[in-house]
Parts: structure tokens; C-alpha cells; sequence
């Protein structure tokens, strides 16, 4: 069965390559369970976000994830 990606799911995981790329870190959006997730690699590090599936405000949820995504960055830099 495919899974085609909600347009909130389309919008976070651009939103977050924009944010990593000039870290050098790749970001995939993996499908699977209650919840997509993004899983994030670079510097010879993994890390995985979470995504909500369905926000009441999916503005908030495009802010708090790109917040998440900021600070995975951060982490996985300092690594």
C-alpha cells in the first residue's frame, strides 16, 4: 500500500531540508508506525523527530518542528 504524503508532511520535511542543508546534515521522511518521522544524518550521526499526524493547528506544529530541526542541527554539528 502506498502512502502519499499529507501536504503538512510535504511542507515540514522542505522546510527542514532548508534548515540542514547548509549544515551538510540530509533529512528523509520515513513512514511507518502511528507517526512519520524525520530521520536526520550527518557527521556521522542519526537522530529522529517525530511528527505529529494530525495537529489542531498545523501552523504550530510547522513552528515547533522546525524549532526541533534547529536544534537536532545544532546537536549533530557539535557531535
Amino acid at each position: 500500500m502506498s502512502h502519499r504524503r499529507s501536504k503538512l508532511e510535504r511542507k515540514i520535511l522542505a522546510e527542514a531540508q532548508e534548515i540542514a542543508a547548509p549544515h551538510g546534515i540530509e533529512i528523509f521522511l520515513e513512514i511507518g508506525g502511528r507517526h512519520p518521522k524525520l530521520i536526520l544524518v550527518g557527521n556521522g550521526t542519526r537522530r529522529i523527530e517525530p511528527l505529529p499526524s494530525s495537529p489542531r493547528n498545523p501552523d504550530d506544529a510547522i513552528v515547533s518542528t522546525r524549532q526541533d530541526i534547529r536544534r537536532l542541527c545544532r546537536e549533530i554539528c557539535a557531535a
